[in-house]
């Protein structure tokens, strides 16, 4: 049976729920769920999390399972003594022993042996944890016991989450070519599972342009989603065809950044990336620059100028003759999007109405048009914008 694969976007939301529906089981008393998310490396898996935990003001622990030992889950071992007052008794460590027999508490000469907490969930008892345990599937069986216990209890001996975490564990797919234990039963019911796919789109609208990558990268993905969704693709002798994933995409555009002329520096650009990515991908990014597709206008450009010179440049890139480019038109059409969404502040009324009438203009896609007018016309920045009668009318027709 096919996997339920979500992308990122579509995981965040079931996670936010997922959180909330948490906080409710800890204050009905009952264990909060931990839940899996499985993908391909370089997902965003761990940065969804992250994100995720600054939006609701969580503290973020990540913990790599392959790199640590279960001493690492216990802390390390203190001597307790017992102490007495009255009829009230407690175990103390050495650190605040003078301070409670100051307080006229005796001690009764008995010691154990116990356990500090962890230093990374020191100081965090102050608001819930969402604790991703990365690279679950990669553990030894030593530490996928240990884990068991935590997943299960979200407490380990000496040590608990505060009420309300989340524990959220991250692993790539077994049935791939990866360096992974197989789970068994005892460990796969004692938490839920998702699968996360890679998605272009997501990638660009929630990331790449908030991030600052080249704009030129971002047009040359939203152009090829091909070099990271889909089916693994075989070769005719039945060999796996390599994909990249985002991660090191993003981190490839990042070196190549400070090319001012792609075109005039095509071996380096080949060079920086044949050792890390698929070599028929990086073909691909270099037609896509000798084809001029590196050098479409931004949207900084577009709405910056005035429309006149915006609509004679997106002539140019769009229509050739009596054809016209529809990746193109789509590819900016995104972009003109995203970048809005993401430079909010940047906009004034007049970068607005640019952008309001490269809308109107016809030239862009229209399927497209109509969800960015959809979606732009909800901030409040761009309200006035799904007022214009030709938006208007392109969103209720």
């Amino acid at each position: 049976m096919k996997k339920n694969e979500m992308n990122s976007l579509e995981i965040k939301n079931l996670l936010l729920y997922f959180i909330d529906n948490n906080i409710k089981l800890a204050e009905a008393g009952k264990t909060p769920i931990a839940i899996e998310i499985e993908g391909m490396p370089g997902t965003a898996k761990t940065s969804v999390v992250k994100q995720i935990s600054e939006q609701l003001d969580y503290h973020f622990v990540r913990l790599n399972l392959s790199e640590i030992e279960v001493p690492d889950l216990v802390g390390l071992p203190i001597y307790e003594y017992k102490i007495c007052k009255g009829d009230d008794c407690i175990w103390v460590t050495d650190k605040v022993l003078s301070h409670y027999l100051a307080m006229g508490y005796n001690s009764l000469n008995e010691t154990r042996t116990s356990y500090s907490k962890p230093m990374w969930i020191q100081g965090k008892e102050d608001k819930p944890v969402l604790l991703t345990l990365d690279d679950y599937n990669r553990v030894t069986p030593m530490m996928a016991n240990a884990c068991m216990t935590l997943i299960d209890e979200q407490k380990y001996i000496s040590w608990g989450l505060p009420k309300g975490s989340t524990i959220v564990l991250t692993c790539n797919p077994s049935d791939q070519d990866f360096m992974v234990q197989q789970e068994d039963s005892a460990q796969a019911t004692r938490r839920l599972k998702v699968h996360m796919k890679a998605d272009v789109n997501i990638w660009a609208s929630e990331f790449a342009e908030s991030y600052g990558v080249d704009g030129r990268c971002i047009n040359f993905m939203l152009k090829h989603p091909e070099i990271i969704e889909g089916a693994v693709e075989k070769d005719e002798d039945g060999n796996v065809l390599a994909k990249g994933n985002l991660r090191i995409w993003t981190k490839y555009f990042d070196s190549i950044s400070g090319i001012d002329d792609f075109e005039k520096n095509i071996d380096l650009i080949m060079n920086l990336g044949m050792g890390s990515l698929p070599q028929e991908h990086i073909i691909t990014f270099v037609n896509f620059i000798k084809n001029g597709l590196d050098k479409l206008p931004t949207p900084e450009q577009l709405v910056t100028n005035d429309s006149d010179w915006s609509l004679k440049q997106l002539k140019s890139v769009i229509k050739e003759g009596k054809e016209r480019r529809q990746d193109i038109a789509a590819i900016l059409t995104k972009r003109l999007l995203n970048y809005s969404i993401a430079n909010e502040s940047k906009f004034d009324k007049e970068k607005v109405g640019n952008y309001a009438t490269i809308l109107e203009s016809g030239m862009l896609s229209p399927d497209l048009c109509i969800i960015s007018v959809k979606k732009i016309c909800t901030i409040p920045k761009f309200k006035d914008v799904a007022l214009r009668p030709k938006l208007l009318k392109l969103i209720t027709a």
